[in-house]
């Protein structure tokens, strides 16, 4: 093993990411300690295999056309490129990944150096803050209804409690004389016309 190979490996160990190198039929071999942990498989049982066994079954086929594609012209694609990616542990579980790809070319091919990035935190933390910006809405939407709501009650209760406050103030005053009182209020009311 040369100094520069164990410079690269030296490296690909240190990398903060889950690291894997991938040749061109998309056998995986390479792999550092985080994508073991990561993934949930040791070294050995990943080394030789298909990279698609990382990947949930739903999205396999897809993959396999993606990962021909890239192949067939290498190129830097760094994280968070707006794909909705998955990956899959040896339990079975999933979970959300941001990958990034770099074409390393070599005297036996093109290798594809994949750094794979858990982005579950950050999927819940999107998750939850959507989720109240919904609440807020609802909260600040169910408070213009309540407001709108009292302000049309309000204005439905006064309208009739000021005739009955005029109506009681000139009763109090002993303005209303007895006759419009028992016969001709009504009909003067009924007309427009105050009595008094």
């Amino acid at each position: 093993m040369t100094t520069a190979d164990r410079t690269f490996l030296t490296l690909l160990e240190a990398a903060p990411d889950a690291m894997i190198v991938v040749d061109g039929r998309g056998r995986m071999e390479m792999i550092n300690a985080q994508a073991e942990r990561m993934f949930g498989y040791a070294r050995e049982e990943m080394v030789g295999q298909p990279v698609e066994m990382l990947v949930p079954s739903r999205f396999r086929p897809a993959h396999m056309r993606h990962r021909e594609a890239y192949a067939s012209a290498p190129g830097t694609r760094p994280m968070g490129v707006g794909l909705d990616l998955y990956g899959r542990r040896k339990d079975g579980s999933e979970f959300p990944v941001e990958i990034s790809l770099s074409p390393l070319h070599t005297d036996t091919g093109t290798l594809t150096i994949s750094a794979i990035r858990d982005i579950t935190d950050r999927k819940n933390a999107e998750r939850d803050r959507a989720r109240l910006i919904e609440e807020r809405a609802a909260h600040a939407d169910a408070s213009r209804v309540k407001d709108e709501f009292f302000a049309t009650l309000s204005h439905e209760l006064r309208t009739p409690l000021n005739a009955i406050l005029g109506w009681t103030t000139l009763l109090s005053e002993g303005t209303l004389d007895e006759v419009r009182d028992a016969d001709g209020w009504a009909r003067g009311y009924a007309r427009g016309q105050l009595p008094g």
